[in-house]
């Protein structure tokens, strides 16, 4: 309902009555209440709304900031933070209805200060001449202000939300009323917008750690490769070589053992600078491991130009390093091989270097060789193996062995990771390294897959059956076995006929798998999702580990990779690594799960940060199925109480595989 004031206004107003009776008459009692400001809240929040609809981040809080100002009739209103309590960033500023630039101010002498400390600040009239340090207030003759912390939802001050009208204020109640929504949404949203960055730097920094050594800033292996296979690309194109020289310290684990792996360091980030010195700016040199490098040569005209950047390399080496007074003398064996005589991709060219290298070694050091065919062929002992790997299926010699996943909340297992052996005839048990490249390579990965996962999923049933109802049993699936025509039907099968239910299995699959990211596979993953399976990625942050994916595909949870979790409490950047994909996996409402855990301080420091499941040798190595069966008849349990009370296996990391 609508009033008309004596001055002319029009005033909203509520109206409610009662209706009394007294002395034989009827009393009607009105009371009308004042809406308008209430009116022109919901007008500035519809307001709001519309305008901030599409808006998110630093554009929404622009539009917050315009709206105040409209709002209240201000000249000007501002969101800003602050990271040192000292000085105050502004992300968003409206002035006189227009969006400017952000600034930097210093808080103390201004009445920022009470915000910041979190409280709310009303000042009607002369705040330029009470605040006279604020030197802006008096440069944008500022009369009145008006300022809300902005609280997040940990109960801290993330920032305040501010209005400078040139003119003094008059309605204080109902600038705080629209101040306390307006603050309410901006701290929502600066919040939000502080996770996504803080997640997007996470994501970054674990790309810059995944792709390039901490050591020596080179690129890492993987980046090293991705490259390679571009300047491949580009010298077919324009008909010209490319040359691979893989470069491996003589002797650097003398140093190492003689006077630490401090001065050993120093020493690699001295010869990481001088291979970088010794060739072109266009070229790539690259650290794939303890003291081996890798250089890419592009563009080169001749296979005649290699010998003389070997030489101008080896010379480079030639001269000692002097660290802390001391003279430490390195020379290199090199190993060269030709795009595209010995090799048309990146892998090949890299593996035929290092064939080449080794040759350099026995040819007494300190030296070069080229590639030849004759280095790579295959010795007698190889082709006996693939020999008998062939038939190890058909002869029932592989065997599964099954490692605990243990819950950090309480300790328990929940689950078990199968992992394949091969129980030869003559040889006894080999391990993985040594068969299951040829099992790729082969082809043979495809059946034999087949068997570990119907192995794996009619164990899980018995050990279910037998009152383990809560276990779910891991097996991995490599890209090769993915690529399979009708995997999931397959796999579908499989639990028919074992009669596991798919909430039991979890595929750990490889990253290589998700890049490719092409409908097929994101709907093979989806429809194995569907079914309950739960999808786990392997080895997360050694290969091009990204958001994007992350977010497109299923996954149910990241694997921390053993090489992380070794080294954790020693390296920083891999205790940056654990720490960001446990980040990133719960940020994204995922489980993760660290492997290789064989220390209790790498146990504490991943329970210290949130880590949900752990797997290795400290709570225990694979196991028969039979051993493994007594493991949970027993309740073994992870000790979580007492630090030190288990002593560490003694068993390395690839004793695990």
């Amino acid at each position: 309902m609508v009033v008309c004031h004596r001055d002319g206004r029009e005033i909203p107003v509520e109206i409610s009555a009662s209706v009394t009776a007294s002395g034989g008459r009827t009393y009607v009692q009105g009371i009308f209440r004042d809406m308008s400001e209430r009116r022109r809240m919901e007008q500035a929040l519809h307001a709001l709304a519309v305008g901030a609809s599409d808006a998110a981040g630093h554009d929404f809080l622009h539009v917050l900031a315009c709206h105040l100002t409209k709002t209240l009739g201000v000249e000007y209103a501002l969101v800003a933070e602050t990271a040192d309590g000292r000085t105050a960033r502004t992300v968003a500023v409206c002035a006189q209805g227009k969006i400017v630039d952000n600034f930097e101010h210093a808080i103390e002498g201004t009445p920022c200060a009470d915000v910041f400390a979190g409280d709310f600040s009303v000042h009607p009239s002369g705040v330029a001449q009470r605040f006279p340090q604020a030197a802006r207030l008096a440069g944008m003759n500022v009369e009145s202000y008006i300022g809300a912390p902005l609280v997040g939802a940990n109960g801290r001050v993330l920032g305040l939300i501010a209005a400078l009208g040139c003119k003094p204020l008059t309605n204080h109640d109902f600038a705080k009323s629209v101040f306390r929504v307006f603050s309410a949404r901006a701290a929502a949203e600066l919040e939000r917008k502080r996770s996504l960055d803080a997640l997007r730097r996470s994501e970054e920094r674990l790309q810059h750690l995944a792709h390039y050594d901490p050591l020596t800033q080179l690129p890492n292996r993987v980046l090293f490769l991705d490259l390679l296979n571009r300047s491949v690309a580009r010298a077919r194109w324009n008909k010209r070589l490319t040359a691979v020289l893989y470069v491996d310290l003589d002797r650097f684990k003398i140093i190492n053992d003689t006077v630490g792996h401090a001065v050993g360091d120093q020493v690699l980030k001295a010869v990481a600078g001088r291979l970088t010195a010794a060739v072109r700016e266009g070229d790539t040199v690259a650290r794939i491991g303890g003291d081996e490098f890798a250089i890419a040569l592009t563009d080169i005209a001749g296979a005649h130009d290699v010998p003389r950047v070997a030489e101008k390399i080896l010379a480079a080496l030639d001269a000692p390093e002097i660290i802390d007074g001391h003279e430490y003398f390195v020379t290199a064996s090199i190993g060269v091989s030709l795009h595209p005589e010995d090799g048309g991709n990146a892998e090949t060219l890299l593996r035929n270097a290092d064939i080449a290298m080794y040759r350099a070694k026995e040819e007494g050091k300190n030296t070069f060789q080229f590639y030849s065919p004759a280095m790579n062929a295959e010795t007698p002992k190889r082709l006996a193996l693939e020999t008998d790997l062939r038939r190890a299926l058909e002869r029932k010699e592989f065997l599964l062995y099954y490692q605990p996943k243990v819950d950090l909340a309480g300790g328990r297992i929940t689950g078990a990771e199968a992992l394949l052996r091969w129980q030869h005839p003559r040889k006894g048990l080999i391990l993985p390294l040594e068969f299951i490249p040829l099992l790729e390579e082969t082809g043979l990965i495809v059946p034999v897959g087949r068997w570990v996962l119907h192995t794996a999923c009619a164990q899980a049933k018995t050990w279910i059956e037998a009152g383990h109802r809560g276990l779910r049993v891991a097996v991995n699936l490599s890209a090769r076995q993915f690529k399979q025509p009708k995997l999931v039907d397959v796999i579908a099968a499989t639990l028919e006929e074992t009669g596991l239910d798919p909430r039991h299995l979890d595929l750990e699959l490889t990253e290589s798998i998700l890049l490719e990211q092409t409908e097929d596979s994101l709907a093979a993953l989806r429809r194995l999702h569907d079914m309950g399976i739960h999808l786990a990625l392997d080895d997360f942050g050694t290969g091009y580990s990204s958001l994007g994916y992350l977010k497109r595909f299923p996954i149910d949870s990241l694997k921390i990779d053993r090489t992380f979790v070794r080294d954790v409490m020693t390296n920083p950047d891999d205790a940056a690594i654990a720490q960001t994909v446990i980040a990133m996996a719960h940020s994204l409402r995922m489980t993760a799960v660290a492997e290789g855990v064989e220390t209790r301080e790498q146990l504490e420091f991943l329970r210290s940060h949130r880590c949900d499941q752990v797997q290795g040798y400290y709570f225990s190595r694979p196991l028969p199925a039979e051993e493994f069966a007594r493991l949970m008849k027993d309740d073994k349990r992870l000790d979580l109480e007492q630090a030190g009370n288990t002593q560490p296996s003694q068993k390395t990391v690839s004793d695990v595989l």
